[in-house]
């Protein structure tokens, strides 16, 4: 008895949950992409805080600024995976989403 109604309990709550998934994803897909409000776009675009390494005698300190999120492109092209590494396969080379690049020195 216990096992039956939870069961149709279950099936029921995975087929609500279904059903509101095609519904939004159908709906997204109608309007296309919407953009997120003005603050989350702001916070998502600005510069990551700078890394700081120092030198061995402690004298020199060096401020490297590092890249934000890579592009749309570096994310979708294909990738190689290949014993835990991810390699590109156009220069067999680490993939550039997920590298750490650095753009500024001072």
């Amino acid at each position: 008895m216990f096992q039956t109604s939870f069961r149709r309990r279950a099936i029921a709550l995975a087929a609500s949950v279904a059903f509101a998934a095609l519904s939004s994803g159908a709906a997204l897909a109608a309007d296309g992409y919407q953009a997120p409000p003005a603050p989350i776009a702001q916070i998502l675009d600005a510069a990551p805080t700078p890394s700081i390494a120092v030198s061995p005698d402690r004298k020199i300190l060096a401020q490297l600024g590092r890249e934000n999120l890579p592009s749309i492109a570096a994310v979708s092209e294909p990738i190689l995976r290949l014993g835990g590494y991810r390699l590109n396969p156009r220069n067999n080379g680490p993939i550039e989403a997920r590298s750490a690049w650095m753009n500024a020195l001072s």
